[in-house]
């Protein structure tokens, strides 16, 4: 087993015990579909404003770290629900769903064993 994949496994295992949810977590990062890093949102209620979020950054603090993966991590369990932003930068694959593998590749982003371009990826 290489070494980025111990530590990988690691991280998720820490994420699972972190936040008191046991999901099986199965993917490999090789598919064919890219996206954006930034995901631009106009705010239709108090001005036309447009309002551009940082796509894995779920808890919006500026940095995407494994407290972003937990977050994606219970949304997918349906352990929380999440806003309308929320959902926009948790749904780093692009597919309309917020899903375990989401939480997986910002995680391994957090980790710095994926960049953030590889958002949008299937995987």
């Amino acid at each position: 087993m290489s070494k980025n994949l111990k530590s990988l496994i690691c991280c998720i295992l820490a994420l699972l015990f972190v936040s008191g949810t046991v999901i099986a977590v199965f993917a490999d990062s090789n598919s064919a579909i890219k996206g954006a890093e930034a995901v631009s949102v106009t705010e239709e209620e108090s001005s036309d404003a447009e309002v551009t979020y940082r796509l894995g950054d779920v808890n919006f603090d500026g940095r995407i770290t494994a407290a972003d993966a937990r977050l994606a991590l219970r949304y997918s369990a349906k352990l929380e629900t999440p806003n309308a932003e929320q959902f926009i930068v948790a749904n780093v694959i692009l597919d309309g769903k917020i899903e375990a593998n989401d939480a997986r590749l910002i995680l391994r982003v957090s980790a710095k064993l994926a960049k953030e371009s590889d958002f949008g990826i299937a995987a």
